[in-house]
């Protein structure tokens, strides 16, 4: 959903979501995103879809760019 970079993921990376399409007017609605089984996804991807909501929702003072994110997974 959140089209993260699978093979180039790197600690610069940013998900490949362009500001004027559909998905990144929706995620600017946003409020609540519920992320389960974030344990298996690398940091890189977790830091790419903060910095990529923060991108399009032009806040970056707070963590994704002030959704709420609740994440879960098996610690």
């Amino acid at each position: 959903m959140f089209k993260i970079p699978v093979d180039d993921l790197t600690e610069d990376s940013f998900c490949r979501i362009p500001k004027e399409s559909l998905l990144a007017g929706l995620i600017c609605q946003t409020c609540l995103i519920i992320w389960d089984e974030i344990t298996m996804q690398h940091k890189h991807a977790l830091e790419a879809v903060d910095r990529t909501f923060c991108d399009l929702r032009d806040n970056s003072d707070v963590p994704f760019g002030g959704i709420t994110v609740v994440i879960g997974g098996d610690y």
